[in-house]
């Protein structure tokens, strides 16, 4: 019995450790807390709207995709999940460029690569949540959507 409750003693003392070890490196609270990956999403979203706003010719698809990025930049600093949206923006970019045979420099598509590295943070949960190419998933209802 003496030998139990020592082995006992030892094993709550090693999980104390762990969960102190857990709540010092803010493990715990995971990327949604980041307040990085807001600020890094807010310049690549900026960059990304500035160089698309200066292409020569623009479609419609990549005037919805501009509508949508200032959409997003205008929420990311107040919204309760930021990778979550950051996310459904790439989905939405991907496949309105599929749908609109839209094609990138390779800064423009190393920047749309950052914000995915950033939303893949969020896991699977935010991937199948709305239609990719609906753009009204980025505005409220009291908004209005841009149309082109």
């Amino acid at each position: 019995m003496k030998a139990f409750c020592w082995l006992l003693l030892k094993y709550q003392s090693i999980m104390l450790r762990i969960i102190v070890h857990i709540f010092k490196t803010n493990y715990f609270r995971g990327s949604l807390f980041n307040e990085n990956n807001v600020q890094k999403s807010q310049e690549y979203i900026d960059r990304l709207i500035a160089i698309l706003d200066n292409r020569e010719v623009k479609s419609a698809k990549l005037n919805d995709i501009i509508d949508v990025l200032r959409q997003v930049s205008k929420k990311l600093s107040t919204a309760k999940n930021p990778e979550a949206l950051v996310m459904r923006l790439i989905n939405y970019i991907r496949s309105v460029s599929m749908a609109g045979r839209l094609h990138y420099s390779k800064e423009e598509e190393n920047l749309i690569i950052n914000l995915e590295m950033i939303g893949q943070k969020v896991g699977l949960n935010g991937q199948y949540m709305a239609d990719f190419g609906d753009k009204s998933q980025f505005y409220s209802i009291f908004e209005q959507i841009p149309k082109h």
